[in-house]
């Protein structure tokens, strides 16, 4: 082999390499993105829900209102 083709694959090896950890580093802050995007809903749902009841129990004591006028 020739030199220079010796290190044309020493040279895709190690981009191979490269490629193969920065996709490792990539998968593992996707999984983190997607865990905190996970617990950042929960919170959301749990407001939400909260915020629900707070108006449906507002709904409730104006109706009870309108009804005793």
């Amino acid at each position: 082999m020739s030199a220079e083709l010796i290190a044309v694959l020493g040279v895709g090896v190690a981009l191979a390499g490269l490629n193969w950890r920065m996709s490792s580093v990539l998968r593992r802050e996707m999984g983190t993105l997607r865990a905190d995007t996970r617990h950042d809903l929960a919170g959301l749902r749990e407001e939400m829900r909260i915020g629900i009841a707070a108006v449906r129990a507002e709904i409730g004591g104006l109706r009870e209102e309108m009804r005793s006028e």
